[in-house]
């Protein structure tokens, strides 16, 4: 249950097994009182009301749970909980839904639980020793009631024994454990070799460089990533739709280069951000990964990062954008407004002072787009966009409203990015800087059944826009194939900083003939290749072996599997051996140029 793949079948019987502990706790007290007559009826109530409760606990705590696997893919910590309960007045807006209509619901249920476990309370007391009638024998309820609260004590003592020696087994395999760890899940979202912890000092390259480098061509360098944007529902590029009216302007003028066919390294914001900044497929991650802000610092860089969302307390995201950052702020230092809401980082942005001794690199997250993002009513131009019981009722799709919803955050993320781009030129740094706008990774919008993100890495979550403003002379010549492992190499190249061997990309301003990248998910491994004329995906589901070849080129691609048709077993024998090749690769690209 704590891990997406594959939950842990003794993990489950033991979540059963404190599920039996906590009933038999609500039971013990009422096993070794006397009841008598007269407190019958109200013992009653008291044992429905104790039940409910933790019946209705249990059943906040799976709903949370389930709403968290939709958003973010994992169990909550319950640090992620506690903070987001206190934004509960502006997460309810989202989805239309009044808060204290939603508490009079839950209070309703509440009641009801009470009213069925009142009706069967009767039986509960009589097994426990009592009776349901108005007459009990004292003396019969005194040698009957012992014995129940007897076999209730054996039983917990049991499953102490049990549970003592064995606790650490279940921290991640069993959900109530889950819920007290930080690095809860993230199995799903990161390869095991990074949970060990961040370590950017272990990192060999880094130890050995000195600190006051100089770059060769100083100057700013500003990143910025749009959580779960996918470049086909874009209409810079090419959607058919306009809802990047500022980024198509800044395209059309020329100021904007766009790189197509551009793909994350995986299918989750954790994987795909530390891929980016550490230029590493998801193979290559580990807890010493090199990240772009800890070696720009030894080029004399100050490293701000303003971003929407809370990264700090999402497993400690916060901790691998860089091990010692000039400015850190997100979404957990606000009050009053969302988290998740883009508005915040405006401010921020314009109260940045940009040293004039020191080259700035500038990291910005936005979260319109995220199924978790505040939208504000001035972008709502495609209806409905939140599902309401008139809109389930009349039968409309749950898919295309949650469609609706996602263009008008990519359109709200457009003018947050000319909001920015505003900020920027101001400042007087932004013609003189490199711009990347990004996404982490994109986004299911009813594609295979599936809304959000995670899962195997198909087209709909792992095709990104990439998007350069550089008003410099330098070219950014064509590739078949461009990878999120390319941008930080870029970066560096752009202030003649050499790309470190361990890092996987090739910059973009340089040609090359890599026609392979790597995408990935805890699901499965694979590769994306361009093979003559043709690009194919490899996809290996890491549990079974089963494997999956498409052609990207066909239409429905990725509905036809071609791994058992006999035209493509030429095809088939190359991206296996392209796939293994990778597997066994520890940094440096196939081909770097």
């Amino acid at each position: 249950m704590c891990l997406i793949a594959g939950a842990s079948r003794l993990g489950l019987l033991m979540h059963l097994a404190l599920l039996l502990a906590v009933l038999l706790a609500c039971l013990l007290p009422f096993a070794v009182q006397l009841l008598n007559c007269s407190k019958l009826s109200r013992t009653r109530w008291s044992l429905a009301g104790l039940l409910a409760t933790v019946q209705f606990a249990f059943l906040l705590f799976y709903s949370t749970s389930i709403v968290s696997y939709f958003v973010w893919g994992a169990m909550p910590s319950l640090e992620l909980i506690q903070i987001y309960a206190g934004q509960i007045n502006a997460i309810f807006p989202l989805y239309r839904i009044q808060m204290i209509g939603a508490l009079f619901l839950a209070f309703i249920l509440w009641l009801v639980l009470i009213l069925l476990y009142h009706r069967g309370a009767s039986s509960l007391l009589s097994a426990l020793g009592g009776s349901s009638s108005r007459r009990l024998p004292p003396r019969s309820l005194v040698q009957r009631t012992p014995r129940p609260a007897l076999v209730i004590v054996l039983l917990l003592v049991l499953e102490v024994l049990v549970y003592t020696p064995t606790h650490k087994y279940w921290l991640l395999r069993e959900p109530i454990h889950c819920l007290w760890r930080q690095s809860t899940d993230l199995n799903a979202m990161i390869p095991a070799a990074v949970l060990s912890g961040r370590t950017p000092l272990q990192n060999p390259y880094l130890a050995a460089l000195p600190w006051n480098l100089r770059p060769t061509a100083p100057r700013n360098l500003i990143l910025i990533t749009v959580d779960a944007l996918r470049s086909d529902q874009m209409g810079v590029y090419g959607a058919p739709f306009d809802d990047t009216p500022y980024l198509s302007s800044l395209f059309r003028s020329g100021k904007l280069k766009r790189i197509d066919s551009a793909y994350s390294v995986c299918t989750f914001s954790f994987c795909g951000m530390l891929g980016t900044f550490s230029s590493s497929y998801w193979h290559q991650l580990t807890g010493s990964s090199l990240v772009l802000a800890d070696l720009l610092s030894h080029y004399g860089y100050q490293s701000h990062f303003l971003l929407s969302g809370d990264n700090t307390h999402f497993f400690g995201l916060r901790s691998f954008f860089s091990s010692s950052p000039d400015e850190f702020k997100d979404g957990s230092l606000t009050d009053d407004a969302h988290a998740n809401d883009d508005s915040i980082v405006i401010p921020w942005l314009k109260n940045l002072a940009w040293s004039p001794r020191h080259n700035t690199f500038l990291h910005m997250h936005l979260m319109s787009v995220h199924v978790m993002g505040l939208r504000h009513p001035a972008f709502n131009r495609w209806q409905p966009d939140a599902a309401s019981p008139w809109t389930l009722l009349s039968g409309q799709s749950t898919s295309a409203i949650y469609r609706n919803r996602y263009r008008n955050g990519v359109l709200q993320a457009d003018d947050s990015i000319r909001q920015i781009f505003q900020i920027l030129q101001e400042k007087g740094v932004l013609d003189q800087a490199l711009v990347v706008i990004t996404a982490d990774h994109g986004e299911y919008l009813g594609e295979f059944g599936l809304l959000g993100h995670g899962h195997e890495p198909y087209e709909p979550v792992t095709r990104i826009p990439l998007l350069i403003y550089d008003q410099s002379a330098t070219a950014y010549p064509p590739r078949p194939l461009t990878s999120q492992v390319d941008i930080a190499p870029s970066f560096l190249y752009a202030i003649g900083v050499p790309t470190p061997p361990e890092w996987a990309g090739i910059p973009l301003q340089l040609a090359t003939t890599r026609n392979t990248i790597s995408v990935a998910s805890h699901e499965a491994s694979g590769i994306v290749a361009q093979l003559g004329a043709g690009r194919f995906k490899y996809l290996r589901i890491r549990k079974s072996g089963l494997e999956e070849l498409y052609d990207l080129d066909a239409e429905n691609a990725e509905q036809n599997n071609l791994i058992s048709r006999p035209t493509a077993q030429r095809i088939l024998a190359q991206m296996r051996a392209l796939h293994d090749q990778f597997l066994h690769q520890n940094g440096t690209s196939i081909e770097r140029h």
